[in-house]
């Protein structure tokens, strides 16, 4: 940046703030160019929050850059952070779980998701990937895929999520657990049924991704310490816990069993897996 004027370069850091709020966030058939002809893309504004993560990085590169005296002052430090929202409950309790249930009863793919999803708190991708091959009855575990910085992995379920998996293995038409009826192919996402069931349950301001906020809730609330919530959540770990603790599978599995009877429906006939529940 060229210093025509003091602060010049503040400024321009304020102006690409103003920039970024200006843009819309593009959606999956933006970037696919997915769109016919006459629909009209509901993207919304890039947000406050997203723009101070971006402020940050570069505030932050910057400094890098005057530490190895590559420039000579940082000019973000005239740059202010935007005022952020106030943070969401981001968590269901047991009354929006129940009417939740009852919400999608009728769809046994999504409650089975919802399930799963409650009992694991695993991410949508983990779960619509889940394969018939990728099920240990042995060790009442399941091969996951990598999500962001999470490995793949072979982890531990409760018994009456493993029913459910089981069951719903035994109804497959295809090698996916989770499948489009119509196509036969693996389901791709739920957004439209997702948003039905939010609003016959009377939930609102709530993601699908927002599950895992409540299963990290209730783990903690259930007496599970801090890394036992993060290993279940396939949290990224610091290298000194990696290369000190050890979780073992049972007592993750013991605060699974209490997650899963905490989440059953409280009609047993909306689902029931086959199998065994708890030994």
């Amino acid at each position: 940046m060229q210093r025509g004027k003091q602060y010049s370069d503040g400024d321009a850091a304020r102006l690409l703030r103003r920039k970024r709020l200006s843009d819309r966030v593009r959606c999956q058939k933006c970037v696919y160019r997915k769109h016919s002809v006459n629909e009209v893309c509901g993207a919304r504004f890039v947000s406050p929050a997203t723009v101070n993560r971006e402020l940050t990085t570069l505030k932050k590169l910057l400094n890098i850059a005057l530490v190895n005296r590559k420039i000579r002052e940082n000019p973000m430090r005239f740059v202010e952070m935007l005022p952020e929202a106030a943070p969401r409950d981001q968590f269901l309790n047991d009354d929006e779980k129940q009417r939740l249930y009852q919400a999608i009863r009728g769809n046994r793919q999504l409650l089975a998701i919802v399930l799963i999803a409650l009992t694991t708190g695993w991410r949508k991708g983990q779960i619509l990937s889940v394969k018939k091959s990728d099920l240990d009855a042995k060790h009442k575990a399941v091969q996951i895929i990598k999500s962001k910085k999470s490995p793949a992995r072979k982890v531990p379920v409760s018994s009456y999520t493993f029913a459910v998996f089981e069951s719903l293995a035994n109804e497959a038409k295809t090698e996916y657990l989770f499948f489009n009826e119509k196509t036969g192919k693996q389901l791709g996402d739920f957004k439209k049924a997702w948003k039905t069931a939010l609003g016959q349950a009377g939930i609102d301001n709530f993601r699908f991704h927002d599950l895992r906020h409540t299963v990290a809730t209730d783990l903690y609330d259930m007496g599970a310490g801090e890394f036992l919530v993060q290993t279940a959540l396939g949290h990224a770990n610091t290298k000194t816990t990696r290369g000190y603790v050890h979780v073992k599978n049972k007592s993750l599995r013991d605060q699974l069993e209490n997650l899963a009877d905490s989440n059953k429906p409280s009609s047993s006939t909306i689902i029931t897996p086959s199998g065994n529940e708890r030994e």
